[in-house]
């Protein structure tokens, strides 16, 4: 870690701990916020219980304007369907959300976020958790929660604590698939991960520490 780093050089550690233990803490917290404010979900877990994940969503139902073109011509291949104007209006409005949720995720464009592998008509990327984006957030619930105990702030680093505690517990209960041995999506249409698929990013919560769960 580059601030553990820091602390070897007297001559710039107090500089960089004000830093990582203020400016860097307070965006982290900010940003935090904003994931569980804007694009997180409520499951329902085995148990009946609930949990809280977080999923990427951007909130726009047009084309991308970086990619009007494509975006236009590729709704042009939508299947045609018996439905209402409204209805076709709607599926429309979905589609070009998720595209540009796809292109969010930074993971663009890929066969994971597709319902059919081969076909981008059948995008659907708000439909599912993804578990990298959750891994990612359950590694830095934990950093805070570090953090906030070097600076004494002991309420928000047992707050964050039980946050990465809770996060970890819903991600191997709902992004774990037994099937497969390994974790992945969650489709929230299905409320399952499609044990058949494969991609990088379903080894990310060992890459952040979690281990498999014991069943």
């Amino acid at each position: 870690r580059l601030y553990e780093f820091s602390k070897e050089d007297p001559t710039r550690a107090s500089a960089i701990e004000n830093f990582v233990l203020n400016v860097a803490l307070d965006a982290m917290i900010k940003e935090h916020q904003f994931w569980m404010r804007e694009k997180s979900v409520v499951l329902r877990g085995k148990r009946n219980q609930t949990h809280t994940l977080n999923v990427y969503r951007a909130l726009t139902v047009t084309p991308r304007p970086e990619s009007h073109h494509e975006d236009t011509q590729t709704a042009r291949g939508l299947p045609k369907s018996r439905s209402t104007p409204k209805q076709q209006q709607r599926r429309l409005a979905k589609f070009f959300m998720d595209v540009a949720t796809a292109a969010e995720s930074g993971y663009d464009f890929s066969s994971r976020w597709f319902a059919d592998p081969a076909d981008m008509h059948s995008i659907r990327t708000t439909d599912l958790v993804p578990v990298d984006l959750n891994a990612i957030l359950y590694r830095s619930e934990l950093i805070i929660s570090e953090l906030c105990g070097q600076k004494g702030v002991t309420c928000r680093e047992a707050k964050f604590a039980k946050l990465a505690h809770q996060r970890y517990l819903a991600i191997n209960e709902l992004l774990w698939s037994k099937e497969k041995a390994c974790w992945g999506d969650l489709d929230m249409t299905s409320g399952r991960v499609d044990p058949k698929r494969f991609y990088m990013s379903d080894m990310s919560p060992l890459w952040h520490g979690i281990a498999p769960p014991n069943n």
